[in-house]
């Protein structure tokens, strides 16, 4: 009977080990541009869905979308995709899974960095879950916004002049 319980607690250390183990030494700095080209679009339906981490988006891209990724483990790879459907351009872009076993949440990075263009009108809708986000929406012609913040701190800019007489706002804050 002892020689099965120190068998088990032998097997339960080294997965334990094993679990942190992979966090460390796994994690490895890792960086991608994104760049979705102008095309025929007349608008835009922009979906971010953004789960941990420091969030910024301004204007002023030179294509519909542009910007960088910067995260330190495989798992917060972003997905990214671009689909024209008659006039408007859906651009979606989601961060990998957060949802890791092991001990070092803390040491995640991951740092986005998106420019809009400016040049038509975008409905934007924008998912944060534990955030850091600067929302500089100056100059973006927004049809419509919808944010959906969890547990994060948010600056967002929306002055500047509007093309357009007004815009629908949608702001939920969940948590707390």
């Amino acid at each position: 009977m002892n020689k099965l319980l120190w068998i088990a607690l032998t097997a339960g250390l080294i997965v334990i080990l094993g679990i942190y183990g992979y966090n460390k030494w796994s994690a490895s700095a890792a960086g991608d541009e994104v760049s979705i080209t102008k095309d025929n679009a007349e608008s835009l339906k922009v979906n971010i869905d953004f789960g941990v981490g420091n969030l910024y988006i301004s204007g002023d891209s030179k294509e519909w979308v542009s910007g960088d990724f910067s995260y330190n483990h495989k798992k917060l790879e972003p997905k990214v995709n671009y689909k024209l459907r008659k006039n408007v351009g859906h651009v979606d872009i989601k961060q990998g899974s957060v949802t890791m076993l092991g001990f070092n949440k803390r040491k995640w990075k991951n740092d986005w960095d998106l420019q809009l263009t400016n040049d038509i009108p975008i409905d934007l809708e924008i998912d944060m879950g534990v955030s850091d986000s600067t929302l500089d929406l100056r100059g973006i012609q927004l049809n419509s916004l919808v944010i959906n913040s969890g547990v994060s701190d948010s600056t967002i800019d929306l002055s500047g002049k509007w093309k357009k007489g007004s815009v629908r706002m949608w702001i939920w804050v969940l948590g707390m």
